[in-house]
């Protein structure tokens, strides 16, 4: 959904009075949901799989509004060390893919945003 949303959308770009108004609507409810992401905490692996997904997608509203870029990053840099509960001797291949996943997904937020992902990490 957010990679399907037009830049003009998100942007201060100066518009038409109907992408004004659109973009009026759209700006708080994608804060709403970024927060909401950003806000989960699940404990299933999969649902921090799945979460995983969803933090790499906010790398394109992030890309306008950085509000919640630090908290979502931090998540996915919480999930590279996440073990199995309880621990074994031997990572799950569900946390194995976890961790994977994880760092694809700051690769992929790094891509997108470095300007404002770099300064945050320093």
């Amino acid at each position: 959904i957010l990679h399907g949303i037009p830049s003009w959308a998100l942007d201060n770009g100066s518009y038409d009075e109907k992408r004004t108004r659109i973009r009026n609507t759209i700006r708080p409810l994608l804060s709403e949901l970024a927060n909401l992401i950003v806000s989960w905490n699940p404990n299933d692996i999969w649902l921090k799989f799945r979460r995983t997904t969803l933090l790499e997608a906010l790398k394109h509203y992030w890309k306008y509004d950085p509000a919640t870029l630090p908290t979502g990053v931090d998540s996915l840099l919480m999930y590279l060390s996440v073990t199995d509960n309880p621990p074994k001797d031997r990572l799950s291949e569900d946390v194995v893919g976890l961790r994977k996943k994880s760092g694809v997904s700051l690769v992929a937020v790094a891509k997108k945003v470095p300007d404002l992902l770099v300064p945050w990490l320093s």
